[in-house]
């Protein structure tokens, strides 16, 4: 207990003479007779000045909602009007209606007024090779 004493006042006294002599060398003029900051005298060390900035503040990136713009649907006609009477003088103007296209379509004709499509033909190519155990060849066209 009494080592840590000792030690106790050895460090106050050292801290004491280190006082006397900066207060000593300030008085003197060595460091310009500028008081003392709190990084110790003026001009003694060149240190770079603390910088303190504030923490960035990110803002949200502008966006533009525009209104919604609803239009109408386009519509297509199955049919075609053309006007033949052009070169008529008496000034009525007759639209015909004209298909697309040439024949009508299968789900508007009756089942038993469609026509029956043709059998399919069987082709027979009889190939005599010089080996008998040779099979032939059958097509059917589709």
């Amino acid at each position: 207990m009494a080592s840590l004493a000792v030690a106790s006042l050895d460090l106050q006294v050292v801290q004491l003479l280190r006082d006397a002599i900066r207060t000593a060398d300030i008085a003197g003029g060595k460091f310009g007779g500028l008081p003392l900051c709190d990084r110790g005298p003026i001009n003694a060390i060149a240190l770079p000045r603390d910088r303190f900035e504030p923490t960035p503040h990110i803002e949200p990136r502008k966006t533009l909602h525009p209104a919604p713009r609803f239009e109408a649907r386009p519509v297509f006609h199955e049919r075609i009007d053309i006007d033949f009477s052009s070169s008529d003088t008496s000034g009525k103007t007759e639209l015909a209606a004209v298909d697309r296209t040439p024949l009508p379509p299968p789900w508007r004709t009756p089942v038993w007024k469609m026509p029956l499509q043709p059998a399919p033909m069987v082709k027979v190519h009889i190939h005599r090779t010089d080996v008998h155990n040779k099979g032939s060849l059958i097509d059917l066209f589709l």
